[in-house]
């Protein structure tokens, strides 16, 4: 029997064109409202209820998308054919057996604990760590060992784009080189300041296969429970904030290729333009939010930021089949093929 994968949000307007009208900021939130009105996704116009709705739906998306990779990786691939983009995909009449459903569902299962793990786990891990270094009047090191680099590696490549010379590369790196690099990485990290880490950076670039995308998600898990964060340099983040390339936009932009992938050199100075745009927006949404407990509870992350970039980057997903069985339609009989 198939298992459904049902909408638990209400879905967002349909995407439209931005026009001159969208300049000044809306005074009401058309999500909020349960208006049809296209809410702006603009970075320096989005409101806090937008912002918090496109949030709310991460688990959704992500669960959708990863299906959706799932399946196309089942079809069958035409020889001689050349690379073809996410918007130019052939549909493939190919009927989904119950074996191949139930790979589907178990890859998108594993990809969604995997997800778990690089947002909660493994944060929670390296909080608890960073208490167990103050304890005795000691100071310990807190660091990462090859097996957890190995895996945000993995979380990493089955987020975005998947590059096969990385996992080899990031495997190749001995423990004790991980062990000091990762460790340095974190001791240098600044305080509760809006300093760039650039000594963090520098400290995990002995690492084979770590670069300055990479290097920014293993500071973005160091950090994640603390006040100073450190914003993942993904592609997703990138589009929303630098390129300015979200649903409704009508710019063009010198960061994105003919067919759609990012025109981006992964360098100190695009990273330092990321951080700057996701912290300009997280300190005007946390405005809107005014005086929160002492705590921070409710007060918008980076991380958010990354997720909500995440969902906008795949906006159109729930489009098919009613926000149902991604990458899937039906025949006339009713029975599930490939999409």
């Amino acid at each position: 029997m198939t298992t459904k994968f049902s909408s638990s949000t209400s879905p967002l307007p349909a995407p439209a064109k931005s026009s001159t009208s969208q300049a000044s900021k809306a005074s009401h939130d058309p999500i909020a409202q349960g208006s049809n009105e296209l809410p702006s996704f603009n970075p320096s116009q989005i409101t806090l209820s937008t912002f918090q709705h496109l949030l709310s739906r991460y688990p959704q998306t992500v669960e959708q998308v990863h299906r959706r990779k799932a399946t196309l990786k089942l079809q069958p691939k035409s020889k001689g054919t050349k690379r073809k983009t996410k918007d130019t995909n052939p549909v493939q009449n190919t009927e989904i057996d119950p074996s191949q459903e139930e790979h589907i569902r178990n890859e998108t299962e594993k990809f969604i604990e995997l997800d778990t793990w690089r947002y909660e786990d493994m944060p929670a891990t390296i909080s608890k760590r960073k208490v167990a270094s103050g304890k005795d009047g000691e100071k310990e090191e807190v660091f990462l060992n090859k097996e957890e680099l190995v895996r945000i590696m993995e979380w990493k490549l089955k987020h975005g784009h998947f590059r096969p010379t990385l996992m080899g590369m990031i495997k190749s790196n001995p423990e004790p080189l991980v062990l000091k690099c990762t460790s340095s990485a974190i001791s240098l990290l600044p305080s509760a300041t809006p300093d760039f880490p650039k000594a963090s950076l520098d400290a995990l670039a002995p690492l084979r296969g770590v670069g300055i995308a990479t290097a920014s998600v293993v500071l973005s898990i160091a950090t994640a429970r603390d006040e100073y964060e450190v914003p993942f340099y993904s592609d997703d983040t990138f589009f929303w904030l630098c390129a300015e390339e979200y649903p409704g936009s009508e710019t063009g932009s010198k960061y994105k290729k003919p067919n759609g992938d990012l025109n981006v050199k992964y360098n100190a100075n695009e990273y330092r333009l990321l951080w700057d745009k996701a912290r300009e927006l997280q300190r005007r949404l946390n405005g809107d939010i005014g005086e929160s407990s002492k705590d921070g509870e409710g007060r918008v992350r980076l991380v958010d930021v990354e997720r909500v970039a995440f969902v906008l980057r795949n906006y159109d997903i729930e489009e098919v089949d009613g926000g149902g069985e991604e990458g899937m339609k039906r025949d006339e009989k009713g029975n599930k093929k490939m999409k």
